[in-house]
């Protein structure tokens, strides 16, 4: 387990990472940082085996901090050590270059991450949490500024409201373009009567003819 001194030490770190400025109703500027005192791992590589074990059978936040530029990511998931373990498997990261966390986490080793557990809390209000931390912290690893959903959560119908109604950003409508394109299109390929929209679209012509010929 992190030592006392070295944890207190980080999080006065984390303080300075973590103080926001807001303005409220009134427009009056305030600062703000969460009173949770958070879990932290200064040194990821040393720490591997304690951060499994410690957040067994746990649900909740995390926050990767990049130690060298200060870049970090937000997650959460309803089986912290299942997901922290996935991250601490080179060969899973490899799989999934694609995000960016994971990018970072191969480019720079974990010797140069701190990883945080921001807070522990019920399954069911996982998402609703990291969607409160992502617009508080703004972390630059995450692509999608919308809390997503994870293995093994089902989204309560009072979150699904509120994902609903949130401003789709210009960045994942784009995404979500781009997962879509050619073969990555469920559809590609597929005519003729393979194409579910086979017979309900008529070919250009085929209606009857209005105006002069």
């Amino acid at each position: 387990m992190t030592g006392i001194f070295e944890q207190v030490s980080v999080f006065l770190n984390y303080i300075n990472y973590s103080v926001i400025s807001f303005t409220d109703v009134q427009s009056e500027p305030f600062t703000y940082f969460s009173s949770v005192l958070p879990i932290v791992y200064s040194n990821v590589d040393k720490q591997k085996e304690s951060i499994i074990k410690e957040n067994r059978k746990k649900s909740g936040v995390y926050n990767w901090i990049n130690n060298v530029n200060g870049n970090s990511y937000v997650g959460s998931s309803v089986n912290l050590s299942k997901r922290l373990s996935e991250y601490l498997n080179v060969n899973y990261l490899l799989r999934r270059d694609n995000m960016s966390i994971n990018k970072a986490l191969l480019k720079y080793g974990y010797s140069y991450f701190s990883l945080l557990i921001l807070e522990y809390c019920e399954p069911e209000v996982c998402i609703e949490r990291e969607q409160y931390y992502i617009d508080l912290y703004k972390p630059e690893y995450n692509i999608l500024k919308l809390a997503g959903s994870r293995l093994g959560y089902t989204h309560t119908e009072e979150t699904l409201t509120k994902l609903k109604n949130r401003k789709v950003s210009a960045e994942w409508r784009f995404l979500m373009s781009e997962k879509s394109k050619g073969d990555k299109n469920p559809m590609f390929g597929r005519t003729g009567d393979k194409n579910p929209m086979f017979g309900t679209v008529k070919p250009k012509g085929s209606g009857p003819r209005r105006g002069p010929l």
